[in-house]
């Protein structure tokens, strides 16, 4: 039985702190600038240092010429 787009999207819909749960402590995280950053992914994260439950990441910002 075929699974429409919408049924997919609502499968894999989630909270941004749920998606950067997987990131762990000394991790590399690589975004780019403009429409390519997400903001609320990177509240998330903020969120986990300032409560400690990340020490520490490495946070590469690409910028596009």
């Amino acid at each position: 039985m075929a699974t429409s787009c919408a049924d997919l999207y609502m499968a894999k819909l989630t909270t941004a702190a749920k998606a950067v749960a997987g990131v762990r402590d000394g991790a590399t995280v690589s975004l780019g600038m403009a429409i390519g950053q997400p903001p609320a992914l990177l509240a998330a994260l903020a969120d986990r240092l300032r409560s400690n439950d990340l020490k520490k990441i490495r946070l590469y910002y690409k910028i596009a010429m």
